[in-house]
Parts: structure tokens; sequence; C-alpha cells
């Protein structure tokens, strides 16, 4: 029937809870068990093993007018050549109401789905009521989740979020494809995040989505060593409103710091907005912090017509004083390396990345963007780093005409100091292209 009719699978779902069947009798199943049952699919041409071992499944008072109870447990056992899960316990109750097969008020209620692995425990509640537009409610607490969970995040730097909390509330037309999230709620040990918004999923997707999000520093050194070698202080607030089209975001940085002496040593009392009013339209306000003990300041825009884009920053401090390892930053470095070596590398890089060379040259083709200005100035009084130091340091870097694909650029670059002194230009020539620009 389904390919007489060209109906989709979806439609046809749909229609049967507009018209559900009309059973001359009563069903009621007094109790039906499973237990130990084993399912093993495999499919060779996708290498892909699957299997449900343990598994039992139980049947209380299943009928058409009244609630009864499904419960379900099993152990899933899943392998192809990406992802390896080798047991993941999955148990759930569900309880159900179906009034008849009257789909607008028949009701169904998941207790306790617990997803349980290697230490982490997710214990989710779902409530679905109206079938023919059903309004879901879900509540799932998350503990100790962890790189180990499942085999896809292993590859991942070790972390571990102690707490999980997750509210959503929502409704769905299936007629019109229509999702509304009238709430969502999502916190974790650092962050508190709140959304709604409106999904429409026929023929072009389109959705408009607001959210509010606040992340305290402080509690990320908990997750993950490679966030608490930066020793993370203050809090990040941000409001954000997507559309299918563009982005509209704040973000609020209040009294943040860091402390680091590998990359630059100590930040304190960092505080700024960071305004999207578009993708196109980027505004950095006024950013000061303490770094080292000493004052700078920061701002920053970027404006986007449909035939030119312009990118402005500026850095300003009496006093900058980097702190940081060079060894350790930049990786050591001999004045007496000969080319000979450089030579060698540079063939190497010629023969070993050409087709990755290919890719990104076709990435930065396809990133259409208008041309660019940029317009940046950098004026430090004073500036002590490892590798150099100098008095009334200004650099400035005026461009037109860059293109999205970095084939094309005029302008100038300029350095300028007072009582300078470069220690160790091999080092310092590492920091970026920019800066090796301007000795090499």
């Amino acid at each position: 029937k389904l390919e007489e009719e060209n109906t989709s699978p979806l439609q046809s779902v749909i229609d049967f809870f507009n018209n559900p069947p009309n059973l001359p009798v009563d069903i009621f199943l007094h109790i039906l068990q499973l237990h130990n049952i084993q399912i093993y699919f495999t499919d060779d041409g996708n290498n892909l093993n699957l299997a449900l071992q343990n598994t039992s499944l139980e049947f209380d008072k299943l009928n058409i007018k009244e609630p009864f109870r499904i419960s379900f447990y099993t152990d899933l056992f899943f392998d192809n050549t990406s992802v390896q899960i080798k047991r993941f316990p999955i148990a759930f109750n569900l309880y159900m109401h179906l009034k008849d097969f009257d789909f607008s008020n028949a009701t169904s209620y998941i207790n306790s789905l617990i997803l349980s692995n290697n230490g982490t425990l997710f214990t989710i509640d779902l409530k679905l009521d109206n079938y023919k537009n059903p309004h879901l409610i879900l509540e799932a607490v998350g503990t100790n989740f962890t790189n180990k969970f499942i085999e896809p995040l292993n590859n991942l730097p070790a972390f571990i979020i102690p707490q999980i909390n997750l509210n959503a509330d929502l409704n769905f037309n299936l007629d019109t494809l229509f999702l509304k999230l009238n709430s969502l709620k999502f916190i974790t040990s650092f962050s508190n995040t709140s959304a709604e918004g409106d999904i429409n999923l026929l023929d072009k997707i389109t959705y408009k989505i607001k959210s509010d999000t606040t992340i305290y520093l402080d509690k990320l050194n908990q997750t993950t060593t490679l966030i608490s070698d930066f020793e993370p202080n203050g809090k990040v607030l941000a409001n954000v409103n997507l559309t299918e089209n563009d982005l509209i975001a704040k973000i609020d940085l209040q009294d943040v710091s860091a402390n680091n002496k590998t990359y630059f040593g100590n930040i304190k009392n960092l505080n700024g907005k960071i305004e999207v009013k578009s993708i196109k339209d980027i505004e950095i306000s006024n950013i000061n912090a303490l770094l080292n003990g000493n004052r700078l300041d920061l701002s920053a825009k970027y404006h986007e017509t449909q035939d030119k884009a312009l990118l402005e920053a500026s850095l300003k401090a009496k006093k900058l004083y980097l702190s940081y390892d060079t060894k350790t930053l930049f990786g050591k470095k001999n004045k007496d390396i000969d080319k000979k070596v450089n030579n060698q590398n540079k063939q190497e890089n010629l023969e070993g990345k050409t087709e990755e060379n290919q890719e990104q040259k076709s990435l930065l083709h396809n990133w259409k963007l208008p041309p660019l200005t940029t317009k940046i100035k950098v004026d430090i009084k004073d500036l002590k780093a490892p590798s150099i130091n100098g008095k009334d340091v200004k650099f400035t870097l005026n461009l037109d005409n860059v293109q999205s694909d970095l084939s094309k650029a005029n302008g100038k670059l300029i350095l300028e100091t007072k009582n300078g002194k470069i220690k160790d230009i091999y080092t310092l020539t590492e920091a970026n292209i920019v800066v090796k620009s301007l000795f090499v």
C-alpha cells in the first residue's frame, strides 16, 4: 500500500494516529515475561555488528482501556569501523494508557530510563501526552559524566562533569511538523542555560531560538586538566538569539582571571562586552584587564556589507610585561640551525602535504567574503618579554583589498620602537607569520 500510494513512513504514522483502528473486542494480557533473549545482527558490507544480550521484556496487564506497564532491560554491544561499545546496559519502565486508541488523550510515561557505563549514570524520565499533537516533558540527571562513558569519547582529553541536569518541555504538531520548545534548562556543575524557541520542519527548515547562559569559570577547574592548568576564575554571561539566517548575541565577561606561566603569566580583573549584532556586525567593547599586574585595553569591531568588509582593532598598554616559557611555548631553537635542515624540512612539507595544501586552498576559495580592509594598532609605552623589549612600541597594520583566499592584499605593516632590544630573533619569529614577516 505504501508503494502504491507513494506514502512516506512518517505520513503513515500520522495517519494511524488520526484514524486509529476500531477493534471489535477488548484486548487484555495479564502478564507476559521474556528473559535471557539474545539478538545478533551482522552487516558484512558495512562492517557492522550489533548485539542485544541478556535482554528481558515484561508486559503487565497489557490492554487498550486501562494503564499498563512494560519493563525492559538489555546489554547493548556495537562495533563498526569508527565506534565500539563493548557493553552498554539499558533499562526502563514504560507506563502507557491508550484509552481505547483515543490518541488525543492517550499518555505514556517512561520512569527511570537508566544508561550506565564505566562509572557514568544517566537517569531519564519522560512523559508524553496526546499522540496526535504530542506534548513531551523530559527530565534527565547525569552523574560523573566522563570521556569513558562510551568509546567515541575516549579519544577526547580526559574530562569529568560531576552533575548534569536537563529539563525540557515541548509540543510537536504532526500535521505541520512544527516544534515549539516551551522551555529548556540545562544545568551542569559549572554552567546554567535556559532556552526557548520554534522549529519548523516542513519543507525548508526554519528556526528561532533564544537562550541565556552563565558559565562559572572556577567550576571548570573540576572538569579537565586542559582547563585547570590555566586556573580560570570569574563569570561569563551570554544571551543568544539564533535563526537559520543570522545570529545575535551579547557576551559579558565579569572579573575573569587566569594564570599560566607557560603562555602568558597572570591575568586579573578582565572585564568587557562582546556584541554580535549579526554575523556581519561584531563589536568588542573596551575589554580591560591586568596582565602581570599592568593594565591593558583592547577593542575591536568587524562590519561587513555586500561588497566590502572592515576589521579594526586596538591594543593599548602603558606597561606590558609578558611572562612565558619560550622553550615550552616555541620549542628549543638553536641560532646555528643551518640552511640544510631548513631546506630538508621544506622539501618534506612540499612532498608530504601536497594534498593537504590543495584541500586548504580549495576551502579558502569556497570561503566567499567581500574584500577586507584591516586596521590594527598596538601602542605599548614599555614592553618587556623574554624575546624582546622596548620603549614606545608601536605596531600598525593597514591592509586593503584582502581577498578571502589570501591571494591578494595591499598595504603596510610597520613596527617602531625606541631603546629596543631583540634578545632571541629565532624564538621571536616563531610566534606567528605576522611577526616573522617583520624580521625575515
